[in-house]
């Protein structure tokens, strides 16, 4: 972190029951998975946002009966806005390495495998000292289908900060004939 930098505490904006459901089934999988945990309070606090993917295109009439592309929206995606966070962060000078130095560790090799299979954008490792500056915020209400002699189950506003799920033993067979590099 920056010397001058100040902790960034933004509130989660309003969201319809629809995105709100969306963020509830993707807090509920990242609580799972312990990519992501509760805690009770932060200085750093992010909102989340919820994006429509990239969907597929199509071609429909329109009121002309002309056949024009359209996109049709079927899935969200929901994200967190760290650009306040990133300017509050010391630069690496060289954050990733160089291709030619990668492939100079693959040298004399037979096996190599690069794999995450929980989510493709879950690839940088936060240590843990870090983890208090990545807390998002999100409003997480649940219900019961239908009410129960204990009364119903709400959670109003959860705070978790994002991190790394312990590490896994996986075991890889590549084959070479089925493999290729571009």
């Amino acid at each position: 972190m920056e010397e001058e930098a100040k902790p960034i505490r933004k509130q989660q904006r309003r969201m319809n029951l629809t995105i709100l459901d969306v963020v509830k089934k993707e807090v509920t999988k990242l609580l799972a998975a312990w990519i992501i945990y509760p805690i009770l309070d932060s200085q750093w606090v992010i909102p989340v946002q919820v994006v429509p993917k990239k969907s597929r295109m199509t071609v429909m009439k329109n009121q002309h009966d002309e056949l024009v592309p359209m996109q049709i929206q079927n899935s969200w995606r929901v994200c967190i806005d760290c650009r306040r966070l990133n300017q509050a962060t010391r630069k690496d000078h060289f954050p990733f390495p160089f291709i030619d130095q990668v492939l100079e560790k693959l040298v004399g090799k037979s096996h190599y495998c690069f794999l995450d299979g929980f989510s493709g954008y879950m690839q940088i490792h936060i240590a843990p000292e870090d983890y208090p500056t990545r807390v998002v915020s999100a409003v997480h209400t649940l219900r019961p289908s239908k009410p129960n002699k204990e009364g119903p189950n709400c959670i109003d506003h959860i705070s978790y900060p994002a991190r790394r799920p312990p590490q896994r033993q996986l075991s890889c067979h590549v084959t070479p004939r089925k493999s290729a590099m571009s």
